[in-house]
């Protein structure tokens, strides 16, 4: 009923106004129709504008908005300041539209790793690229949108598939990992991403593949692709995940470790590590504990070296001083075998990137 009014409200604007144009003389009218085309034209460049990210080019949420596929919604906080948010629009209006799946993105350590590291030029930097890449890769499938600081959204086309997301994804995710920013010093830039059918499951996917090790994809509780060749405890959840039950469908629990969706799993096999009398037991992601306590499962068995926990920690926080965060990463690259000294870097580079 509402509706109806309005449009009928709208129909009677409409013609007052063709009366009144009708009563103008022919000049009158040329000056009207000028102002009319002028108006249209700055309508048209300031959408446009609104459409596109001023740093990195990439579509905003009114783009989304524009396109029938999100609403924005504005509230205030209690200091009175204006606070958008959006909601994407439900899959059967998105259908309508031309669009079905949703991808959520976000980039790995941007505010420790880069912006606080380097300066938030170095992070525009990494944001420009970031959302180029995407897009290049991505962009023929779909829609790539800034919708956060380094948040991306992407909204696939219905006609494309979901295989060719997936790929397009590591193949964006591999170029941006060979980008050099803030003149070499930083290398290795990643994102870590979830799909899904609408937009909470494509963020749970995301929340997922961040307790799982970051710098990968989930879809449908599964890691597509490789784990990247990273350095141990970069992230929560990196060294101590059980990758083989994720690429047999397993899902990722609340404290980043990977179980099998069996009914009932089999306990999975441990051993107690060779070690010889004076020597630390170091069990990583976990903390270092007292000699002869808890057992490691083959897959992160280490080599141990007889030293003491005040000498690993010692090595450990020299090595980090005096090489610096990325120093230290470019470190753990070049240890060929896991060390104690090696073990303790990465966990306190763990503590770094979180």
């Amino acid at each position: 009923e509402g509706y109806k009014k309005q449009g009928i409200a709208e129909a009677e604007a409409v013609t007052k106004a063709n009366d009144v144009i009708k009563k103008l003389a022919p000049e009158e009218r040329e000056i009207l129709n000028s102002h009319i085309k002028t108006l249209s034209s700055d309508l048209e460049k300031v959408t446009k504008e609104s459409e596109l990210d001023a740093l990195t080019g990439a579509k905003t949420r009114q783009y989304g908005k524009n396109k029938g596929l999100m609403e924005i919604i504005e509230t205030k906080d209690p200091r009175g300041r204006i606070k958008k948010t959006f909601k994407l629009a439900d899959r059967e209006t998105r259908l309508k539209n031309g669009y079905d799946d949703v991808a959520t993105f976000d980039l790995d350590g941007f505010k420790t790793r880069i912006n606080d590291a380097f300066g938030h030029n170095v992070g525009d930097d990494v944001l420009i690229d970031y959302f180029a890449i995407l897009d290049k890769h991505l962009g023929k499938y779909g829609d790539v949108m800034r919708v956060g600081g380094d948040e991306g959204l992407f909204i696939k086309f219905a006609k494309s598939k979901k295989e060719d997301i997936l790929r397009a994804t590591e193949a964006a995710r591999k170029e941006l990992r060979e980008v050099v920013f803030a003149d070499g010093k930083l290398t290795d830039v990643n994102f870590t991403a979830g799909y899904g059918k609408d937009f909470i499951p494509a963020d749970q996917q995301l929340l997922k593949a961040k307790k799982a090790g970051r710098g990968v994809t989930f879809e449908g509780g599964k890691q597509y692709g490789l784990q990247p060749d990273r350095p141990s405890g970069l992230a929560p959840g990196g060294e101590g995940a059980d990758t083989g039950a994720l690429e047999k469908g397993g899902t990722v629990t609340e404290t980043g470790t990977a179980k099998p969706e069996a009914p009932k799993p089999a306990e999975p096999a441990k051993l107690e590590p060779e070690k010889k009398p004076g020597e630390e037991l170091l069990s990583f992601p976990q903390t270092v504990k007292e000699k002869g306590e808890g057992k490691v499962a083959p897959a992160t068995k280490l080599t141990y070296k007889p030293q003491t926990h005040a000498e690993t920690e010692k090595k450990a926080t020299e090595i980090i001083k005096q090489r610096g965060p990325e120093g230290s990463v470019k470190w753990l690259h070049e240890e060929q075998k896991p060390s104690a000294e090696h073990t303790a870097v990465a966990m306190k580079m763990s503590a770094y990137f979180q």
